[in-house]
């Protein structure tokens, strides 16, 4: 389970791939349903794109471009840090 806070309101739960409670004070319902459709479209790109980004991680790097961060950017990190596990657990099998 993962839960987003906003200003120590829990904002968003989510079990799995699917968002089970959704809530922000100052938006709309349909602003929110609009939001949930949209983290629901994304997650599913993401999943046909086998991109490995769990709902956690996907909320991650959504807030990070939100923040200004270039998706290209955060695409290379991933990309890098996927390579530096993937070699330090070479190095664990090849200890055992």
């Amino acid at each position: 389970m993962f839960k987003i806070f906003y200003q120590n309101h829990i904002v968003c739960e989510i079990i799995g791939n699917t968002i089970t409670h959704f809530e922000m004070p100052h938006l709309t319902n349909t602003r929110i349903t609009e939001a949930r459709e949209l983290f629901q479209a994304l997650l599913e790109m993401s999943q046909l794109l086998c991109t490995g980004l769990d709902p956690e991680i996907l909320t991650i790097c959504i807030r990070l471009c939100e923040l200004g961060l270039h998706p290209d950017v955060l695409a290379t990190i991933i990309r890098e840090l996927r390579k530096e596990v993937n070699r330090n657990n070479d190095r664990v099998l090849g200890q055992l």
